[in-house]
C-alpha cells in the first residue's frame, strides 16, 4: 500500500521498515534516549506487536511507514512494576487505556502532518505570515496567493 496504509506491500513515501528492524530501532531509541540513564530503564519495553484487526496469517516483517499514522498500531509500551498492576487495573481497563493512548498519538500524527502540509503551502504560494505576495508581480503573484489561501482554508477545516 502506500503511506497511509498500517502494513502490507512497500512503506510508502520513502520506503518502510520491517518488523525485526522495527524492533532493532525501538531498542536503540530506547538506549540512545535520556531514559537509558534513569536507574529503572530496564523496566522499560518497546516492542513490535501484531493488531487484532489484522488477518490470520499476515506476515510480521511486512513493511511499516513512519508516515502512516497507524505505525502506532505495531509498537506496544511496557513498564514491568515490582508488584503485579492488576491489582490496581484489570487486563480490559489496561487493554481500553493503551487504545486511548494509541489514538492520541494517531491525532498527535495527524497534527503534525497538518502542521507540515500548512507550512508547505505557505511555502507554494509564497506567502508571508502577513498574507502578502513576496515574490511574482502582478497577476501571476495574485493567483498563486489566492490558490495557497484556498489551501490554507481547507487545510484549516480538516
Amino acid at each position: 500500500g502506500g503511506g497511509s496504509g498500517g502494513g502490507g506491500g512497500s512503506g510508502g513515501y520513502g520506503g518502510g521498515i520491517s518488523a525485526h528492524g522495527l524492533r532493532n530501532a525501538l531498542h536503540r531509541a530506547l538506549k540512545e534516549s535520556s531514559a537509558a540513564l534513569d536507574p529503572l530503564a530496564s523496566r522499560v519495553e518497546l516492542n513490535p506487536r501484531t493488531p487484532p484487526d489484522l488477518p490470520p496469517g499476515t506476515n510480521l516483517d511486512t513493511a511499516f511507514s513512519e508516515h502512516s499514522a497507524l505505525m502506532v498500531d505495531f509498537i506496544e509500551g511496557a513498564y514491568r512494576l515490582e508488584w503485579p498492576v492488576s491489582l490496581l487495573l484489570p487486563d480490559v481497563a489496561r487493554a481500553q487505556l493503551a487504545a486511548a493512548q494509541r489514538s492520541l498519538l494517531r491525532v498527535r500524527h495527524a497534527g503534525l502532518a497538518l502542521q507540515e502540509a500548512h507550512g508547505r503551502v505557505h511555502e507554494a504560494g509564497n506567502v508571508d505570515n502577513r498574507g502578502a505576495s513576496t515574490g511574482g508581480a502582478g497577476e501571476r503573484g495574485r493567483a498563486a496567493r489566492a490558490l495557497s489561501l484556498r489551501r490554507l482554508r481547507r487545510l484549516s477545516l480538516l
